[in-house]
């Protein structure tokens, strides 16, 4: 190497050495500012098979309340009709059949029927009001004679009917009648009729006549309500919750009934109403339209008290990787993660699935080091923030060993806190567009006499998993579902 020439000329050696020095010191300042860099090419994450371990939470059994429900008012209408408003003839003299000596006449008036219903039983009272005539003839030969009620008021009867009403095991309606009670009205004068010194009572003889009467026309009115058909009508809609019902295009909702519940009887006075349940297992499910049921009608199940009215159902949401890659996009690309005097910048951020409920997210970057690496994770709920996020995020195997081989720095948990801490995707959205779409679904008429009506709302999020084409939020839907009839069926006042 020849000398080196200053400036009057003359000759100087050069320090080889600390010439070095300075270079190296200037390459390794230009590396540390991030001028020169390592590259790092990490190949993805091995997939493994996306079924495993897919279960499914379990919720509460749901029932639909299907009320069914008649018009009693007809067949009652039809006892009102069948039964006379006028008993006896005063002016007709019929001679007691325990006592020879003594006659009697009579001619009696009913109000109108006045129904109520205590629990399972309806019962119909009225109240007669009578004139009576009474005689008596003497072992000497002589008859005495008396009335009441021949003018001024006139004594009263009360008149009592009860119809218990039960459901059969083979699903029929039976009504048992009877008269209960027929008595003075009160323990006045009034309602007394003892006539003639020796007390020829008429009361006996309108009681009797009354009751008779009575007796006969209540045989008509069981008849009438044995006439009820109640299986048909549950069959027909046991029938129609057995087919799915579309939510939207390859998103079907099975309502799987399994069993029908029996509660209490109600209603009004003039209105039979059969608290039913029916109960099942509904979900949601994806892909062609499932077959309808075939189960049969189940054998009728008692229950003591009123059902439980409430309906749960799986909601699916799904995140897509698309969407869930539009929220990296705008929080994490960009962003500049430092150590030290040295840096990175994200370039681009790509969530996929990976099987088994994980995910990979693929980082590409440039700055001090430039390339591409994937951290993989397994998705979580955060209930406070209703976001899904991934809290064990961390470098896949191989891309830590390619940053262990000069670019130990970046292993560090800087880049991980960053994305553990922005690589989070709000789903209440998601969620509440499936309660929606679960809601309208279910609100639809079955048949032409019935409508299904439902009430959802949206309960807490049970489980999250990653799947190939996003991240499927779980979440249970508690409601109520509830048939509505149409067209309130009479018995027959014929």
């Amino acid at each position: 190497m020849p000398p080196a020439r200053w400036s009057d000329g003359s000759v100087r050696s050069v320090d080889l050495i600390s010439i070095r020095r300075q270079v190296l010191s200037v390459a390794l300042l230009a590396t540390a500012l991030g001028c020169i860099g390592g590259k790092v090419d990490a190949p993805p994450p091995a997939t493994v098979s996306d079924a495993a371990g897919d279960s499914l939470p379990v919720l509460p059994p749901s029932s639909v309340d299907a009320p069914i429900t008649y018009d009693l008012a007809p067949a009652f209408a039809t006892l009102e009709a069948s039964v006379p408003r006028t008993f006896g003839d005063i002016a007709t003299r019929r001679r007691s059949a325990t006592n020879r000596r003594m006659s009697t006449a009579f001619a009696a008036e009913r109000t109108p029927f006045e129904i109520t219903r205590q629990g399972t039983t309806v019962r119909v009272a009225t109240v007669l009001e009578y004139q009576g005539k009474g005689w008596y003839k003497t072992p000497l030969g002589a008859e005495v004679s008396g009335s009441c009620g021949m003018s001024g008021p006139r004594p009263r009867v009360a008149v009592a009917i009860a119809t218990t009403l039960r459901i059969t095991p083979g699903w029929g309606v039976r009504g048992k009648s009877e008269v209960t009670s027929v008595a003075p009205f009160s323990s006045e004068r009034r309602d007394q009729c003892k006539v003639t010194i020796f007390n020829v009572d008429v009361t006996d003889r309108v009681v009797a006549a009354a009751r008779s009467e009575l007796e006969k026309r209540l045989v008509q009115l069981d008849e009438k309500i044995a006439a009820v058909d109640v299986r048909s009508r549950i069959d027909n809609w046991w029938r129609l919750l057995e087919r799915p019902i579309r939510l939207s295009d390859s998103v079907w909702l099975l309502l799987e009934p399994r069993a029908v519940h029996l509660g209490p009887i109600v209603g009004s006075a003039r209105v039979l109403s059969l608290d039913v349940g029916l109960s099942g297992e509904p979900h949601v499910v994806t892909g062609p339209r499932p077959p309808d049921g075939t189960d049969s009608l189940p054998p009728l199940q008692r229950e003591r008290a009123k059902h439980e009215q409430a309906l749960h159902v799986l909601l699916d949401g799904e995140l897509s990787y698309d969407l869930a890659n539009a929220v990296l996009t705008k929080n994490v690309v960009g962003k500049r993660v430092r150590r030290g005097v040295r840096w990175i910048t994200i370039r681009d951020a790509r969530l996929s699935g990976i099987g088994g409920g994980r995910v990979a997210l693929a980082l590409r970057f440039d700055g001090a080091a430039s390339g591409i690496v994937y951290l993989v994770g397994t998705p979580r709920f955060d209930p406070e923030t209703r976001q899904l996020y991934v809290p064990d995020l961390a470098y896949d195997v191989s891309s830590a060993d390619l940053l262990v081989r000069g670019l130990e720095w970046m292993r560090r948990s800087d880049v991980q806190d960053l994305l553990r801490t922005r690589a989070r995707f709000p789903v209440a959205d998601l969620v509440e567009q499936a309660r929606q779409r679960l809601e309208r679904g279910m609100n639809r008429s079955l048949g032409q006499t019935a409508r299904l009506v439902a009430r959802i709302a949206t309960g807490d999020v049970l489980a999250v998993r990653a799947t190939s084409t996003g991240i499927l939020v779980r979440a249970s839907a508690n409601g109520s579902a509830r048939l509505e009839v149409n067209r309130i069926p009479a018995l027959s006042g014929r």
